[in-house]
């Protein structure tokens, strides 16, 4: 309580401005979580995704259909066999710094990504080009990754197989350019500060406060300035969503990026500005497979049937969430059918816990009646909704299962995924937003060498299905290759799919033209302010 109150006495007076930027082209939007990295190679939330590609341009960008346009590339071909890749870097393309943007700067910045040493967790993203998984298996050096300027304004991409869906790939912020003479000469601190962070997109960075705010102001040197309205963002970090809540109903924000779930019928019913829109994101849960007593697949299966999912949506996130029944959510439609409509339910009823079958399987795992079950916690991150789900999950574990030494871990969202990556949990909550319009951005992250599979458990037959599925042109049999993907992976119940969930936008009327996509993405290259 004492932390919150000075979180309200601390945050909301820096947040007051009166009528100080009422017509300037300024504002204000709340996020929840201070950015672990703000390096593109690095950075591995989406959250901090929306602030990076607000500052950095990659080549190409992914409309909401999943077709692809130009961006610092503005034309590029491929070769008969679908393997090369020739960009040309737009010729007026340049740096914050006024420096022109050189393909020099892609081919540095991928080479630098995708060594082991760098640490990050997408650098199994680079497996589709050439060497890339050698690299990543520590059998090639960085230097001989598929990626090479041939000039300064044109670079060369050559992938391992073709890959129909590579351009989406490469709109991922492991793919922006890094300028090899900033990041080498500020190597600990080149994007914490205003002065030594280059970015080659719409905004730059002017600040970040750490647990305060990131501000990023207009890039002048953007090759399309001129068509930019915004001068200045400011991201206000406030990781409670009800005093962020309470910073916009007076005035002190222009926008909110979450709103607390007891919250959403008023604000549907009182504020119309509010709105739900369709995501591409699963909520989870992880169980460490490599350690008791979820090492036991009966165990797993268990606490899985254990839950009621429809009375998570209906009693606690009350979004226009749907209940989870495998890793790929509806609204991803190639081939012809949405993706989770064809799919499997994998033995999870929507609509209810399947009770009886759960302690038959906790029973069979020699658990009789909950009887000898050892004391477990549930990791979550302590945001308010998310304790919540904790919270009646741990009560339908006690109920349904006759359990009782069940405990909820809440930390910081940092520390919380910190925990899972190192399998320091027994079993955790997480979420995942698509990072692309395609299963893969579900069904990849599970293979070996990904760094977001924190189950422990990986599959070789999994593995082979997915890099097939990678470099199968034909859409349909691609398709069919990843539903049988998705049906092994679910047979292993190393996690327990949750619901699917949707993005709450709540944005003053006067912030015009602010774009969000279905992959939580929140881009203001076209926003402006009018009549505030």
């Amino acid at each position: 309580m004492g932390k919150k109150i000075l979180m309200i006495l601390v945050v909301i007076p820096m947040l007051f401005l009166g009528d100080l930027w009422a017509d300037t082209q300024e504002v204000k939007y709340s996020i929840e979580l201070n950015p672990k990295s703000m390096d593109p190679g690095l950075n591995e939330d989406g959250m901090t995704y929306s602030i990076l590609l607000n500052m950095y341009e990659p080549l190409i960008y992914v409309n909401t259909d999943g077709t692809v346009r130009p961006a610092a590339a503005e034309s590029w071909t491929i070769s008969k066999d679908g393997r090369v890749y020739t960009f040309k870097i737009r010729s007026n393309a340049k740096w914050s710094d006024g420096k022109a943007l050189t393909a020099n700067d892609f081919e540095y910045a991928w080479k630098r990504a995708v060594k082991p040493s760098f640490g990050s967790g997408f650098s199994y993203k680079f497996n589709y080009l050439k060497n890339g998984k050698k690299i990543a298996d520590e059998k090639a050096d960085a230097s001989t990754l598929g990626v090479k300027a041939i000039d300064k304004k044109t670079l060369q991409v050559t992938l391992e197989e073709p890959t129909s869906f590579i351009l989406s790939i490469m709109a991922l912020n492991i793919f922006y350019p890094v300028r090899e003479d900033m990041a080498k000469a500020h190597p600990d601190k080149w994007t914490f500060d205003g002065k030594t962070t280059l970015t080659n997109g719409a905004f730059k960075l002017e600040r970040w406060v750490q647990n305060e705010e990131v501000v990023i102001t207009k890039n002048k040197h953007f090759w399309d300035a001129d068509n930019i309205k915004l001068e200045k963002i400011s991201y206000v970090i406030i990781t409670d969503s009800s005093t962020a809540l309470t910073a916009y109903e007076a005035g002190q924000l222009d926008g909110c990026d979450k709103v607390p779930a007891s919250e959403v019928p008023r604000l549907l019913s009182e504020l119309p500005e509010f709105k739900i829109q369709p995501a591409l994101r699963t909520a989870y849960l992880e169980f460490n497979t490599t350690k008791p007593p979820f090492n036991d697949i009966n165990v797993r299966k268990a606490f899985s049937y254990a839950i009621d999912r429809r009375a998570i949506t209906r009693k606690v996130t009350r979004a226009g969430e749907k209940p989870a029944t495998g890793i790929v959510p509806f609204g991803i439609k190639l081939g012809g059918r949405d993706f989770r409509k064809a799919g499997g339910t994998y033995g999870i009823d929507p609509r209810k816990a399947r009770v009886k079958e759960a302690r038959e399987y906790l029973a069979k795992a020699g658990y009789p009646g909950g009887k000898g079950f050892p004391a477990i916690k549930l990791h979550v991150f302590s945001a308010n909704d998310v304790v919540q789900i904790g919270e009646v999950l741990m009560e339908m574990w006690k109920k349904n299962l006759q359990l009782k030494d069940i405990g909820l871990l809440p930390q910081e969202e940092n520390v919380h995924y910190d925990q899972l990556i190192a399998g320091d949990y027994q079993v955790g909550y997480a979420s995942w937003g698509g990072d692309y319009y395609h299963p893969l951005t579900f069904l990849d992250m599970w293979i070996k060498g990904s760094g977001f599979n924190e189950t422990g458990y990986y599959d070789t037959k999994y593995d082979a299905m997915i890099a097939k599925a990678k470099t199968t042109l034909d859409v349909q049999k691609s398709m069919e290759i990843l539903h049988k993907a998705e049906d092994r992976w679910m047979s292993f119940h190393a996690i327990a799919p949750l619901f699917y969930s949707g993005i709450t936008v709540l944005e003053k009327p006067y912030l015009k033209n602010v774009i969000t996509t279905v992959l939580d993405e929140r881009f203001f290259h076209r926003a402006y302010i009018e009549g505030r």
